[in-house]
């Protein structure tokens, strides 16, 4: 994704942590549209009550799916790598999830770029596992 299409994620606790927080999770583009990321819970439904973040649980991980599903909907705009990219997000969401989601606090941010940097790593790191094992590769 070049650096003119860069999409920054956001989210912000409005509120306090108690039962059901009032978060704000967008997506912004370069050229300053914000919008609310969806939850995609036609694609995977693990927290329908919404986004949450700072610790492993439902919410955490529905936010790690429709991150990482916005991302490839947006990088990608064939039909048929979208439809990949569904596998590719169900494969990446949870060690997304540890990796970031678990560690933010009330307000965060993570780009497009840095996305695309963090999924080329765990491609790179499968590989490498896969290649000491003798196993064979599918391709990104």
């Amino acid at each position: 994704m070049s650096d003119a299409h860069v999409i920054r994620y956001r989210g912000q606790r409005l509120g306090p942590r108690a039962s059901l927080p009032e978060v704000q999770v967008t997506s912004e583009c370069e050229c300053g549209v914000r919008v609310a990321l969806p939850l995609y819970l036609d694609k995977v439904n693990h927290s329908p009550t919404g986004f949450e973040w700072g610790y492993e649980g439902s919410g955490p991980a529905q936010l790690a799916f429709a991150i990482l599903y916005h991302y490839y909907c947006h990088e990608f705009k064939s039909e048929l790598v979208k439809s990949l990219g569904v596998s590719r997000v169900r494969e990446l969401y949870q060690s997304f999830k540890r990796d970031f989601v678990t560690k933010w606090g009330d307000t965060w941010e993570i780009t497009s770029t840095e996305l695309g940097a963090w999924i080329d790593h765990q491609y790179e790191e499968r590989d490498k596992r896969c290649q000491s094992t003798g196993k064979e590769l599918s391709s990104k």
